[in-house]
């Protein structure tokens, strides 16, 4: 994560700038070499820049020396389960909200939309390393430094913008991973105790240890083995919901205007994927190839778009208005319906440090700015991990919904952050204002519908 990285001295010469230093990561926490400081003794480049081959083989040589470092299958594991988690499990009500066909585009369309702009923060971010010379950048410290290194007027805003992106972020993944609890609670009381015996939070303190262990894990890279048994397990599961779909009925192409918002409010939780981008960008040993045509974030997002249109088509398809939260709900209480129930609360909870993730490497950074000795560097974050679960595991029961916060990191941040990086009072900039504020317009859109 940028300068919070602990790095062996090798050198960076960014395109266009002067040699500069910056550290290898070790993967152990603070030692008492000298850090990588805040500011560098480096001219910075605070016009738009190109990204070139010169610049991604430096970087690409930086990142494959970094321990842990994870490949493209491993990114796009990852970044697959980060995406596919209780939300697509929702939206055949979303398909009951707007209408069969009219789900199907809006579904379709939030994707291009999303897609855009996880390509627009990995872009950013790969600028803004070549503009001040680093290796890579958190969420935060990208806004942070796309405002520093942009207009002049905006540049007091800047830590303030980045606090703004990291409180976002926190009540988004934290969140996310207290609706996990609920949700693998309530599916394996269902699978079990279909008649509530048990109350929720006994179900919910039984995930805890299992939670508090996985989150114990701290390399991205090692995360991709849940990542990849869990998206296995999900196909599994989904190939036995999808037996019990085919059942045809006549039913509205599209809904009544009123009943949109609640549609694009889920629709836009179900896949929301900023908060995790960023930390698997970070790991890639070839982070250029993200971007490709082919890469790992369009053909992630092909895969994603493609099995959760079919989920909602399907399940609205076979159940109507009856469709409830999670389809998960609606299934017969036989044999085959609870293994999936279990099946999917067991993807769940594979993903849940996933989405830990990325908040908990923001947390351990400031961890490593304050604690120099590798061994109560180590004891402060386990702890710290350890009480952020329990805090998640308190909140379970009160977390409202996600679509606020979710639409706000994923469509509202990176048009601002891209206008910041690429303008320049040199050259015309009015189709980069336009383009950045309709994507703008379509997030508050989220964030109203998620609000209703």
């Amino acid at each position: 994560m940028g300068v919070n990285f602990h790095f062996d001295v090798v050198e960076l010469k960014a395109v266009s700038q002067p040699l500069m230093t910056i550290e290898k990561d070790s993967g152990h926490g603070p030692e008492d070499k000298k850090r990588h400081p805040e500011q560098f003794d480096v001219e910075v480049i605070t016009s738009p820049v190109d990204l070139d081959d010169t610049f991604y083989a430096k970087l690409h040589s930086i990142r494959g020396s970094i321990p842990h470092a994870v490949s493209d299958e491993q990114a796009m594991m990852n970044l697959i389960k980060a995406v596919i988690g209780t939300g697509i499990l929702s939206l055949p009500e979303a398909f009951r909200n707007s209408g069969l066909w009219f789900a199907c585009a809006l579904v379709v369309f939030t994707n291009l939309i999303n897609v855009l702009c996880i390509r627009k923060m990995v872009k950013c971010a790969h600028k803004i390393c070549k503009k001040s010379g680093r290796s890579a950048v958190d969420y935060g410290e990208m806004g942070e430094l796309a405002v520093n290194l942009g207009p002049k007027r905006f540049r007091r805003y800047a830590s303030t913008f980045r606090e703004m992106i990291n409180g976002m972020l926190y009540l988004l993944q934290f969140g996310s991973c207290s609706v996990y609890f609920i949700f693998i609670a309530e599916n394996i009381r269902q699978a079990v105790d279909p008649h509530g015996t048990l109350p929720i939070v006994a179900y919910i303190a039984f995930v805890l240890p299992v939670e508090m262990v996985l989150c114990s894990i701290r390399q991205l890279k090692w995360l991709s083995i849940p990542s990849t048994l869990a998206n296995i397990v999900y196909v599994v599961a989904f190939a036995i919901v999808f037996y019990y779909f085919p059942s045809w009925q006549r039913l509205p192409a599209i809904q009544t205007p009123e009943r949109w918002p609640l549609a694009f409010g889920s629709i836009m939780f179900a896949f929301s994927s900023a908060g995790t981008i960023l930390p698997i960008e970070n790991r890639c040993k070839t982070p250029a190839r993200l971007l490709h045509w082919n890469g790992v974030i369009n053909t992630s997002y092909w895969i994603i778009t493609i099995l959760s249109t079919a989920v909602g088509f399907y399940g609205y398809i076979k159940y109507g208005d009856d469709c409830q939260g999670s389809i998960t709900l609606n299934l017969p209480d036989e044999p085959l319906a609870k293994a999936v129930k279990v099946m999917v609360a067991l993807t769940i909870t594979l993903s849940f440090p996933l989405q830990f993730y990325s908040p908990m490497e923001v947390i351990s950074a400031i961890l490593k700015r304050r604690i120099k000795s590798s061994k109560k560097y180590l004891f402060a974050e386990y702890i710290c991990r350890f009480a952020l679960v329990l805090l998640t595991f308190m909140l379970a029961a009160l977390v409202p919904r996600l679509a606020l916060t979710g639409a706000t990191l994923a469509f509202l941040f990176p048009p601002i952050i891209d206008i910041l990086t690429e303008y320049s009072p040199d050259r015309n900039t009015g189709w980069l204002i336009t383009k950045n504020l309709l994507i703008i317009l379509f997030g508050m859109s989220g964030l109203i519908a998620g609000t209703v």
